[in-house]
C-alpha cells in the first residue's frame, strides 16, 4: 500500500443488521453505528478496515504537534511567493518549481482543500511528464496522491482511472510481480472494493497473493493481510463457506506471526462469529463472540468501540433466540459503554436506546419500552432532524406499543405520521412505507372498520407483490389478513377463498414454522362450520316453510 493514498479500507468487524423474524415493530440493527464508521478511513492497517463505530485515536494532521505550530495560510504564502520567483526564474517546469508546488499541494490537502490539491498535482503532473515521462516513478507518483485525493472526495471512478495508470506504468517499468506494482494493483482492487467490482478485485488480490506467496512466503504478514481481504470479499459477496476457509487461514497465519492474542487475530476471529451468525449456526457464533469479546477487553478496554461493538452482536444474537433477559443486559452494557465514549447525545446512543425498547417490548413491558422510544425519538429528532428514516422506525414501534395496550387512537396517531414521512422520504411503494400500511389496517381492524382495513390491506397485497414477490412471506401475512377482514364482515366465501391462498403461500414459504399453518387452519375450519351450520338452518327453515304451506292448502280443501 502506498504511502501516498488514503485507502478507502474495508471492515473486519463492521457488523450487518441481523435478520430478526418479522412483526409489526422494525427490527433490531445490531450495529447501530453507521455514523461513526467513517473517521476509521485510512487507520494503521493492524485496526483492519474500520470497525463500525468511530475510533477517536485516528491521526489528524491539524491536530498533531506539527499542526498546531504551522499556520497554514502563512506557510502556503510563503510558498506561493517561493514559487513564483522560481517559476520566473526557472521556468514552470524546473525541478525545484514542481518541488515547491508539491509542498503547496500537500499543505492544501491536509487543510483538506482537497479541489485545490487535485488542480496544483494536474500542474506538477504536467511538468513531471515533460521533464522525466509518462512512467517516471516521480510521475507515477503524482498520479497516486491524486487518485488518493479523489478518494477521500469519494470519487472512486477517477480514483481507479488513475491507480490504474500506476499500477500499468509500473508494470511497464519494475515488471509485473515487482512489489511497488503489486502495491499499485492493491489500491486498484481497493477503488474497486468502493464500486463493489468484486470479481476483478478477487482476480487482482489472487494475483497479488501468488506474487507475495513466491516472495515473502506463506508466514509473512503482507501475505497473511491479503488472504484476510481474500475472506472479506467472499463475506460480502455471501460465499460464507469460502470465507469461512479463508478467514480461518488468516486466523493460523495471524497466530503464528503475531500471537495468539493480536489484535488482527481478534478481528478475524470476530468476522467468523459474524458468518456462522449469518448463516444461523447461533451455538457457534455465540462461542466466536464470546472469544472476540474477551479478546479486546484484554488487548484493549471494556469500553472500547471494537469491545462495545462485539457486546452489540452479542445482544442481537440473543434477541433472535428470543433470550431477552441476556439481550437487555448486553445492551445495557452497551449503552453505558456509548454513553461514556461518544456521549449520551449520539446516534449509536439513541439507536442502542431504541433497540433496548425493542426488548422491552418483546418481554411485553410497554411501559419501559414506550419510555425508550420516547427517549430515542426526541435524541433522533435534535440529532438528526425531522425526517430521517429512522424517526420513522421509532413511531412505527410507539405506534405497535399503544397497540398492544389498545390505545388504537394513539396508535393510529403514530402509524400515520411515520407513513407520511415514509412516504416522503422512501416512496409509497417502499417495503418499510408499506408496512406502516398493514400496521394502520391492523389497528383499523380492532377499532371493527373492516372496510378501512380490507383497503388498507389490498394496498400493501399490491405494493408487496411488485416490492418482493407473491410468495414472500410478509406477503402471505397480508394475504391472512385480507382473510380476516373479509371474515369480520361474514363474507365467508371470499373468506375462504383468501383463506385458501394464505394456506397454500405458508406450507410453501413458511418452512419448520408451523404456527401460521395451524393459526389458517384452524380459520378455516371455524368458517366451514359457521357456512355448514348457515347451510342447515336454511334447511331447517325451507323444510319449516314447507310444512306451513302443506298445512294450510289442507285447510283450504278440507276446511
Amino acid at each position: 500500500m502506498s504511502s501516498t493514498t488514503q485507502n478507502p479500507r474495508r471492515d473486519p468487524a463492521k457488523a450487518e443488521p441481523a435478520e430478526i423474524e418479522y412483526t409489526a415493530v422494525n427490527d433490531i440493527n445490531p450495529t447501530s453505528t453507521e455514523s461513526a464508521s467513517r473517521s476509521l478511513d485510512g487507520q494503521d492497517h493492524s485496526l483492519g478496515r474500520g470497525t463500525g463505530i468511530s475510533s477517536f485515536g485516528t491521526f489528524n494532521p491539524s491536530s498533531s504537534v506539527f499542526g498546531k505550530q504551522m499556520n497554514y495560510d502563512k506557510v502556503l504564502k510563503r510558498h506561493g511567493r517561493t514559487l513564483a520567483r522560481r517559476e520566473k526564474l526557472l521556468g514552470p517546469d524546473h525541478a525545484l518549481s514542481l518541488f515547491t508546488a508539491q509542498k503547496m499541494a500537500a499543505l492544501h490537502s491536509k487543510q483538506k482543500d482537497y479541489c485545490k490539491a487535485i488542480n496544483l498535482y494536474g500542474r506538477i503532473l504536467a511538468g513531471r511528464e515533460k521533464l522525466h515521462g509518462p512512467d517516471h516513478v516521480f510521475t507515477l507518483s503524482t498520479v497516486n496522491k491524486i487518485a488518493a485525493l479523489y478518494c477521500k472526495q469519494e470519487d472512486y471512478c477517477k480514483a481507479l482511472i488513475n491507480y490504474r495508470r500506476v499500477m500499468d506504468g509500473r508494470e511497464r517499468t519494475l515488471g509485473r510481480d515487482h512489489l511497488r506494482t503489486l502495491e499499485a494493483a492493491y489500491n486498484v482492487a481497493s477503488a474497486l472494493w468502493e464500486r463493489k467490482e468484486y470479481a476483478e478485485m478477487l482476480s487482482l488480490y489472487e494475483r497479488i497473493l501468488s506474487v507475495r506467496d513466491k516472495l515473502l512466503g506463506p508466514d509473512h504478514l503482507m501475505t497473511i493481510t491479503i488472504v484476510d481481504e481474500i475472506a472479506q470479499v467472499f463475506q460480502v459477496q455471501e460465499s460464507h463457506e469460502k470465507a469461512i476457509e479463508w478467514f480461518e487461514r488468516a486466523l493460523t497465519g495471524y497466530k503464528k506471526s503475531h500471537g495468539p492474542d493480536h489484535l488482527m487475530v481478534i478481528n478475524t476471529v470476530f468476522n467468523m462469529a459474524r458468518i456462522f451468525h449469518k448463516l444461523g449456526h447461533n451455538d457457534k457464533a455465540l462461542v466466536w463472540y464470546e472469544r472476540a469479546l474477551a479478546g479486546y477487553r484484554k488487548l484493549l478496554d471494556p469500553d472500547h468501540d471494537l469491545a462495545l461493538l462485539t457486546l452489540n452482536q452479542l445482544a442481537a444474537l440473543y434477541y433472535e433466540q428470543k433470550d431477552y433477559s441476556n439481550s437487555l443486559v448486553c445492551f445495557k452494557k452497551v449503552l453505558a459503554g456509548f454513553e461514556k465514549s461518544l456521549g449520551p447525545d449520539h446516534k449509536s446512543t439513541f439507536d442502542t436506546v431504541n433497540n433496548i425498547g425493542q426488548v422491552y417490548y418483546h418481554q411485553a413491558n410497554y411501559e419501559q419500552a414506550l419510555e425508550s422510544y420516547e427517549r430515542a425519538l426526541a435524541g433522533r429528532e435534535r440529532l438528526l432532524g425531522p425526517d430521517h428514516e429512522s424517526i420513522f422506525d421509532t413511531l412505527n414501534n410507539m405506534g405497535h406499543v399503544f397497540y398492544k395496550q389498545g390505545d388504537y387512537a394513539k396508535a393510529m396517531e403514530k402509524h400515520k405520521r411515520a407513513l407520511a414521512g415514509r412516504e416522503r422520504l422512501l416512496g409509497s411503494d417502499h417495503v418499510s412505507t408499506l408496512l406502516t400500511v398493514s400496521n394502520m389496517g391492523l389497528v383499523s381492524f380492532e377499532q371493527e372498520y373492516f372496510d378501512i382495513a380490507l383497503a388498507l390491506f389490498e394496498r400493501v397485497l399490491a405494493g408487496l407483490e411488485k416490492s418482493l414477490s407473491p410468495n414472500h412471506l410478509w406477503t402471505i401475512h397480508t394475504i391472512y389478513n385480507i382473510a380476516r377482514a373479509y371474515d369480520a364482515q361474514k363474507y365467508y366465501e371470499a373468506a375462504m377463498f383468501w383463506y385458501e391462498r394464505a394456506l397454500a403461500g405458508y406450507t410453501k414459504s413458511a418452512g419448520s414454522d408451523n404456527a401460521p399453518i395451524t393459526t389458517t387452519r384452524c380459520a378455516m375450519a371455524r368458517v366451514l362450520q359457521i357456512q355448514r351450520n348457515y347451510a342447515y338452518l336454511q334447511r331447517a327453515s325451507a323444510d319449516r316453510e314447507r310444512k306451513r304451506w302443506r298445512f294450510l292448502f289442507a285447510r283450504l280443501l278440507f276446511g
